[in-house]
């Protein structure tokens, strides 16, 4: 069962986030044959997906969720705050309103 991959983003502690369907997922461990297995971030459901080593098909899943969807806005949110929490690491004389304002055009977000 090969399917094209979900988009990506950064977890508030640098880890990669896959999402698919708008649940989130998180590397898990390697399988043998460069295999990734990821998880759902939320520790009680047992959805899962394996994808190649490239992260580019997904190669096996179970995308059957124990749990309601969070909101797009809040997963949006997410992504931005944890986009803008880098930058800051990074540009230390910019403004925080600064990057805000500049993280949220460039998502094209309606905020």
């Amino acid at each position: 069962m090969s399917m094209s991959l979900p988009s990506s983003m950064i977890s508030q502690h640098g880890k990669e986030l896959k999402i698919i369907d708008g649940y989130k997922m998180r590397l898990h461990k390697m399988l043998n044959g460069d295999v990734k297995r990821w998880c759902c971030v939320n520790k009680t459901c047992t959805a899962y997906m394996k994808t190649d080593k490239s992260e580019k098909t997904i190669i096996d899943s179970n995308l059957n969720h124990k749990h309601n969807l969070e909101s797009e806005g809040k997963t949006m949110r997410q992504v931005i705050r944890n986009s803008v929490k880098r930058k800051a690491q990074v540009e230390l004389c910019e403004r925080p309103l600064k990057l805000i304002h500049l993280e949220l055009k460039n998502k094209n977000t309606d905020f």
